[in-house]
């Protein structure tokens, strides 16, 4: 009887292991495919494959870049070298430079490389150390190197951030040192602090800043109180990229960021019926019929901002009447997107910047199962679900 019971167990374990490597990692047991995804797949492989991909890289030096990177974290492929790692790492260390007795220190910063680099402050910096922290660790567990240097940092992050929280909510700091809280364009310190806090898998530290981002969803009779943009043409806007990491909490609503999606480029503002804004109406310009927006904005960073928030944009449909009696058409959001990519001889998808290579990871990934495909968060090896 034990040792049936031994067997049982040791199957048991052996089904299991298999069962989440099914869920969490690639198999070569492929289940039949859409043609979505087929044709997607094909076409970002060929992307991530190209010299094209390789320069991509290399030249992303921006916030907005490295965000868009951060969505190869849903793919299986090792894609950073130990050149681009030591370009990770020599922004990284600029972190010793702002140490003092163990604490982040205002003070330092501005005589530090981080400064002469040209971040604003402490925040500014931490923001874009938080994204290139997990460029690192996405390149560490792809090529199997234990380096822990930029863990030892986290708890004096952890400390900053929350004083600078409290100082947020109280105007004051216990050592009468005033932080710079200015950020990058489009981003405030409200929404920077919590990405960072969540790029790093730092918990319960922005209390006042959670609290504020929480208030873009409280509404009256006449409709939600603040305004809270939509995603700009630079890249990401802090607040609606933030927002995305609120989804589960109960005073969240996903209309709201439906309504922001739809907000421009239209000039009658709020006024707009909201019918017309949770269709994503931003993605196609009325009269061209295309994938375009009239506010000179790039529309792919509203689909990914609305994947982000859950928002399943394949069975987004666009009602376009046509003028002189012709038949009105209805088009899907998803596809506006695919018939404005160029096609390769062989028919396939050319994707050839890191934008619409996020839109097709994205996509992907929420073909796999992820509900809300986002940048932002500490990397995890569990979340590469497209195999390629």
């Amino acid at each position: 009887m034990k040792k049936r019971r031994l067997t049982t167990r040791i199957v048991c374990l052996i089904l299991g292991t298999i069962t989440a490597f099914c869920l969490f990692g690639c198999t070569n047991d492929k289940p039949e495919q859409s043609e979505l995804e087929k044709s997607l797949t094909i076409s970002l492989k060929n992307y991530l494959d190209s010299d094209g991909f390789k320069s991509d890289v290399l030249a992303a030096n921006t916030a907005r870049d490295r965000l868009l990177l951060l969505y190869t974290r849903y793919t299986d492929k090792n894609l950073y070298d130990s050149g681009i790692a030591s370009q990770f790492k020599l922004y990284l260390n600029f972190m010793s430079g702002l140490i003092d007795d163990g604490e982040l220190s205002d003070e330092k910063f501005a005589s530090s490389p981080a400064a002469q680099q040209g971040w604003r402050g402490i925040p500014d910096y931490l923001y874009s150390w938080s994204l290139i922290y997990n460029q690192y660790a996405q390149y560490r567990r792809n090529n199997g190197i234990n380096d822990t240097t930029y863990d030892n940092y986290i708890p004096a992050i952890q400390r900053y951030i929350a004083s600078v929280d409290d100082y947020l909510r109280t105007g004051e700091t216990t050592d009468g040192s005033a932080p710079v809280t200015t950020v990058a364009w489009a981003h405030d310190i409200t929404n920077v602090l919590p990405m960072v806090a969540a790029n790093l898998g730092i918990k319960d530290s922005t209390p006042y800043c959670d609290s504020v981002m929480l208030s873009y969803y409280e509404k009256t009779s006449d409709g939600y109180v603040k305004e809270g943009g939509a995603c700009d043409w630079v890249g990401f806007s802090g607040r609606p990229l933030c927002a995305s990491l609120y989804v589960g909490e109960s005073a969240y609503d996903v209309k709201y960021e439906k309504t922001m999606q739809g907000y421009f480029p239209f000039t009658d503002g709020w006024d707009q019926p909201l019918d017309e804004m949770v269709n994503l109406d931003r993605l196609c310009d009325y009269y061209g019929h295309t994938l375009e927006s009239g506010a000179d904005a790039a529309p792919q960073f509203a689909l990914l901002t609305a994947m982000a928030h859950g928002i399943d944009v394949r069975r987004y449909k666009k009602e376009v009447p046509f003028q002189n009696d012709a038949e009105d058409k209805t088009y899907d959001i998803l596809s506006l997107w695919k018939n404005g990519l160029t096609s390769d001889e062989n028919g396939n998808y050319v994707i050839d910047d890191l934008t619409d290579m996020a839109v097709a990871i994205s996509c992907l990934a929420n073909i796999k199962g992820v509900k809300a495909p986002s940048p932002l968060g500490r990397y995890s090896p569990e979340s590469a679900v497209i195999c390629l």
